[in-house]
């Protein structure tokens, strides 16, 4: 199979996908999608506020294209992360982001693969995850965790991991951030296919302060 059918392939399997995460959706989480938009994502289900209900994440993304910034070209996708948390009888929204999410730039360049990795819920507790990298042009290789729980009726950011390195030569180096102990851990000069190779960790203290799903977010990590 040539590049060209072989992308075609996943474009038409990702296609798929996202209509049949909007086929399944329940009635009572189709009511939390707005007209214009569709999930792209099968629904995440979990207990997040400790009350033995499953609540639900879902990822949202707008039917039509808008204008990228000022300082970027062509258009986009926005796409929307959703917490509903469940009462018993149907689903309220808890959280939003419009933000953390960014566009799917795989519709655009075939070069690129979508940053949206995989979305959990564990211990009461939301991981999001991304992937970026690139088939044509770059051989680096960012990958991300941001956790969040529930606290106070909001979705409080409480850690943040960084991973970056090089698929030509595997340096690496890793970041991690302890939102409820103000506590970061950089570990520099590693190496993804040298386990012996001799890195160096570093830990500093930053100011805490509480950051949110639905903002504010930290400006920089």
């Amino acid at each position: 199979m040539d590049a060209n059918k072989a992308f075609l392939a996943v474009a038409a399997l990702l296609t798929a996908t996202g209509v049949r995460a909007q086929e399944q959706l329940e009635p009572a989480l189709a009511v939390h999608v707005p007209s214009g938009w569709e999930v792209t994502r099968e629904a995440v289900y979990g207990d997040l506020n400790r009350d033995g209900r499953a609540d639900v994440v879902l990822v949202l993304q707008a039917l039509g294209k808008t204008t990228k910034s000022a300082d970027e070209e062509g258009e986009e996708k926005p796409r929307w992360l959703r917490v509903l948390v469940n009462n018993g009888g149907g689903y309220r929204l808890l959280a939003e982001s419009t933000d953390l999410i960014p566009s799917n730039d795989a519709d655009v360049d075939p070069c690129w693969s979508d940053p949206l990795d995989e979305i959990s819920i564990s211990n009461g507790k939301l991981e999001v995850n991304f992937n970026y990298w690139s088939s044509c042009g770059s051989y680096g290789v960012s990958n991300s965790k941001y956790l969040f729980r529930e606290e106070g009726g909001r979705m409080r950011l409480i850690g943040y991991d960084r991973q970056e390195f090089s698929r030509s030569t595997g340096e690496e180096d890793r970041v991690s951030y302890n939102y409820l102990t103000g506590r970061k851990k950089t570990v520099e000069g590693g190496n993804v296919f040298d386990e012996k190779a001799r890195s160096r960790e570093r830990w500093e203290r930053f100011p805490r302060q509480p950051y949110y799903l639905d903002g504010p977010m930290p400006s920089s990590y």
